[in-house]
């Protein structure tokens, strides 16, 4: 049917992926909806689910399809949540294939975001937390207020935002760990063509706006955004998965430097630190130096989709499922 919820999982291919990247990116610039050049980034992700926010190429998808939509919001839904609660989309809008949990295969589960549906589905499947009919639905609809209330309210995270605020600083100051900062930037980056670096750079200070508020380089001139988006229209013109490398490598580098001690783990706070409480990054945060480029870049291709089975980072509405 034209318009069912597609919620199979299916084989990804990687290329595919990095190649929808690459057409949304063009999408972006020629409808002028590039996020990472306006003043205000996109707001994070969140499952209105589980609570949980993507980590990795699948953030970088996302995002992409969402200003090219131009929606406004980052909450989004498995197409199989979505069929079971029974909302209905509109026209006949598309879902990502994001990749899943990846033990040596490319599984992919689909995704929407809530503004391709319909609002009166959207308020008929709310409707079911008040219902004694159905314990699931009831389940997942009480979830999803909760976690849509949480996400538009801000409240419950704004200590882990004040703690990443914190992290960015007293790693800045430190001397020995603005060293290590230095040099992982040279790692990350030492077989990238100069446009890949300046989008790199460029987006650092986008995601670490986006996460925590603050804005470590002055705002973009016309010409600096003008640079950007050549560099961005030059790399997503090149048939290969450069552009989303660069993209998530730069995500994820930005989220170490919101880590306590520029930790690779997910550890915001001392005492998580010496509890060795933490949540295990992806093998692509290591930005380990590149003995084979050639070999090594083989293995990025192919890391961009290496996720933990399920990464719950330490946030309170990480914790909640059903």
């Amino acid at each position: 049917m034209k318009n069912e919820i597609k919620t199979y999982p299916v084989e990804a291919l990687t290329d595919s992926i990095h190649n929808e990247i690459n057409i949304l990116m063009r999408d972006c610039i020629k409808s002028n909806r590039v996020p990472y050049i306006q003043f205000k980034p996109l707001p994070q992700d969140v499952n209105v689910v589980n609570g949980h926010h993507l980590g990795d190429i699948n953030k970088v998808y996302l995002e992409l399809k969402a200003a090219s939509m131009g929606a406004e919001s980052l909450k989004w839904i498995f197409g199989a949540d979505a069929a079971f609660i029974g909302l209905e989309k509109k026209s006949d809008a598309k879902p990502l294939m994001i990749t899943g949990n990846v033990r040596g295969k490319v599984d992919s589960q689909s995704v929407y975001l809530l503004e391709q549906f319909t609002e009166e589905s959207l308020n008929k499947a709310l409707s079911y937390s008040r219902s004694d009919d159905d314990k699931k639905k009831r389940t997942i609809a009480q979830n999803m207020i909760r976690n849509i209330t949480e996400y538009d309210s801000g409240t419950v995270e704004a200590q882990l935002r004040e703690n990443k605020r914190k992290n960015i600083s007293n790693n800045l100051k430190s001397q020995n760990i603005l060293k290590e900062i230095k040099q992982t930037f040279v790692n990350a980056t030492s077989e990238y063509d100069n446009s890949q670096k300046l989008i790199f750079s460029a987006l650092n200070n986008y995601y670490i706006k986006q996460e925590t508020g603050l804005e470590l380089n002055k705002p973009m001139t016309e010409q600096e955004k003008n640079e950007l988006l050549l560099a961005l229209e030059k790399t997503a013109n090149t048939p290969s998965p450069r552009l989303a490398l660069t993209l998530a490598d730069s995500f994820l580098y930005s989220q170490r430097m919101t880590h306590y001690d520029f930790e690779q783990n997910r550890i915001f706070t001392k005492e998580d630190y010496d509890k060795k409480l933490s949540v295990t990054a992806p093998k692509a945060a290591e930005f380990e130096p590149k003995k084979n480029p050639e070999l090594e870049r083989d293995k990025d291709i192919d890391r961009i989709r290496e996720r933990e089975l399920e990464v719950k980072p330490r946030h309170i509405t990480h914790q909640r499922g059903f």
